[in-house]
């Protein structure tokens, strides 16, 4: 919000400044034509200039104002966020490459800064962490729940926030620490889903009282890629995906605990791994491979009048992830207005951003990562600051 307030007072001066310019010049040419030329041709020759002056004015302010509504969307900073129709010129560009400045991550993940060439982990330790820094203090423990984006999410902060974080290429349980003003904050991460959410108990290493919850539904994972693969492994936990939402948050909510969750992402069909990518392709023009394998894996279950639908809305294509995000978003709002729920809408944040997509996943998206992290930590300073239990 500073950096778009300057940059409008900026704006504003450079704006004032040109129109002052083009006056004296105008002032200046008026007075010559007065001094050697008649009347009616320096009247002729200062309005013609005025009139000059006010079109570039006006040129100059249109230009600022598009500038400025180019650079930030929603305060986020030129190059976070970029239609579909920039992505050629930016791949020309040689943006994937470069994108400005690159800060690789200790799992090898590269995070993106786009507002300066210059800036490193310091940076985004005093963007992240110290502009949100909480009141209280004591020690505060956040759990992290999910597929790869949560991975990602808690690779990013333990980086920030630990120096000795060694970070992992491989989706395990494991932790940092580290202080944070005066909150020593622990992260735990799980992988999985919702249910292990929903079975979690308060421990001495994760007091009710001094938690809070990250999380997501690794809603991605639980669709299919059939034919490519012979069977539809998480069949059930997609089935009752909102079920299991709703079962998570309502437990978390027994023990008064403070969530914050995180909706998919976009997924981007173009940059899956391209097995993934004709699955993806075959299931949007409702391919017979794609059905008959659905009939072979689920007539058992749905019986044949139910299965064409279930198979090309649970696969796994930009069609399959909406409906999931929309069941998901539905459950979680519901649930936000009981104020100890908190809701990220990365689908939202990454619509129509592909270029930023891994082009190994089509889900996880690194330029994106330091934003989803800010949003994070505000909600996690929230939590801490607003909690009344000791």
């Amino acid at each position: 919000v500073c950096v778009k307030c300057v940059c409008v007072c900026v704006s504003v001066c450079v704006n004032v400044c040109i129109a002052i310019l083009i006056f004296a010049v105008a002032s200046v040419v008026f007075w010559v034509d007065v001094m050697h030329f008649t009347s009616s041709s320096s009247s002729l020759s200062f309005h013609c200039l005025v009139i000059a002056s006010i079109f570039i004015l006006l040129g100059t302010v249109v230009f600022n104002n598009d500038w400025q509504a180019h650079n930030f969307v929603e305060g986020i900073p030129v190059g976070m966020v970029r239609t579909e129709t920039q992505e050629d010129g930016a791949v020309d560009a040689g943006w994937d490459k470069t994108l400005n400045s690159i800060m690789k991550g200790p799992s090898g993940h590269t995070y993106f800064d786009v507002r300066n060439s210059k800036v490193n982990k310091i940076f985004w330790k005093h963007e992240i962490l110290f502009k949100n820094m909480p009141i209280r203090g004591g020690s505060w423990v956040l759990v992290v729940v999910g597929g790869k984006n949560m991975f990602a999410i808690m690779d990013f902060l333990c980086d920030l926030l630990s120096s000795t974080y060694a970070g992992s290429n491989e989706y395990k349980a494991m932790s940092c620490e580290g202080d944070w003003g005066e909150v020593r904050l622990k992260v735990n991460f799980h992988y999985g889903t919702s249910s292990v959410v929903s079975s979690w108990t308060p421990s001495e290493d994760e007091p009710a009282a001094r938690t809070t919850f990250l999380f997501d539904t690794a809603s991605v994972q639980l669709t299919h890629t059939i034919p490519m693969e012979a069977h539809w492994q998480y069949y059930e936990q997609w089935r009752e995906l909102s079920s299991n939402l709703q079962h998570a948050l309502e437990h978390l909510t027994k023990y008064d605990i403070y969530s914050i969750f995180m909706t998919p992402t976009a997924l981007c069909e173009e940059k899956m791994p391209s097995n993934e990518r004709w699955v993806a392709t075959s299931c949007q023009s409702r391919a017979e491979a794609v059905k008959a394998g659905c009939e072979k894996e689920l007539t058992h279950t749905v019986g044949r009048l139910h299965v064409e639908q279930i198979c090309f809305d649970g696969c796994r294509s930009k069609h399959g992830v909406r409906l999931l995000y929309e069941k998901e978003l539905y459950v979680a709002m519901r649930f936000q207005s009981k104020k100890t729920v908190a809701v990220i809408d990365a689908m939202k944040m990454t619509q129509n951003q592909c270029w930023a997509a891994h082009p190994d996943t089509g889900t996880v998206y690194p330029p994106f990562v330091p934003m989803f992290v800010a949003h994070v930590v505000a909600h996690l300073q929230h939590s801490i600051d607003s909690s009344t239990r000791s």
